[in-house]
């Protein structure tokens, strides 16, 4: 993060070193200060469902630092989701693996740890509130109509309607199709139920 302020011009103010080095020390409640961890848990929820291997958790890129001038909490806002769901034309870097990994798993596709954000909120061995928040918000959302293939249908007519140059199918054999991706991910929310 503080290459990339200098890299803007920024420079080094203390407020981001400070917010880094609290994220360094891995301590929760310190980290809780400079981080909205219910954010984080929630938007990780959501990005744990899309399975979106370029991201924050899984490659740690394709992401946006924002620090609210309203309390001055830093959150973290997805960007660039064209991999998700299940879409593995022309790049599929994991083998497909997405659909298989588990909530709390704590390393990637590629078997390397997550980031020590994720492993020391909601992703860790200990029971945080933002891993509560996470595991809620999961069970929510695997109940919820954005899991159904009804749902999908609706969104990808609507943007093949609103895209008409572009090849949209849904029976591309290159892509895993919605229905089994999110019932592999469903099977995983599940077995993941007792932890």
């Amino acid at each position: 993060l503080i290459k990339e302020l200098e890299e803007l011009g920024i420079g080094r103010p203390s407020t981001y070193a400070t917010i880094i080095d609290t994220i360094k020390s891995r301590d929760y409640d310190e980290i809780a200060k400079y981080v909205d961890l219910e954010y984080l848990a929630i938007s990780e929820a959501v990005g744990y469902i899309a399975g979106n291997p370029d991201s924050m958790r899984y490659n740690t890129n394709n992401y946006m630092i924002y620090l609210r001038r309203t309390d001055g909490k830093m959150i973290f806002i997805p960007i660039d989701n064209d991999r998700v769901f299940g879409i593995t034309r022309d790049w599929d870097p994991t083998g497909s693996a997405m659909m298989y990994l588990k909530p709390l798993d704590r390393k990637n596709v590629n078997n390397q740890n997550t980031i020590s954000l994720l492993l020391d909120t909601v992703l860790s061995t200990k029971d945080t509130e933002s891993k509560g928040i996470y595991l809620e918000f999961l069970d929510l959302l695997k109940n919820s109509s954005w899991v159904k293939e009804e749902t999908f249908n609706t969104y990808f007519n609507m943007a093949k309607d609103s895209y008409s140059d572009y090849n949209f199918s849904l029976t591309d054999n290159s892509n895993t199709s919605f229905s089994k991706y999110i019932n592999n991910k469903l099977k995983q929310i599940t077995s993941n139920d007792g932890e």
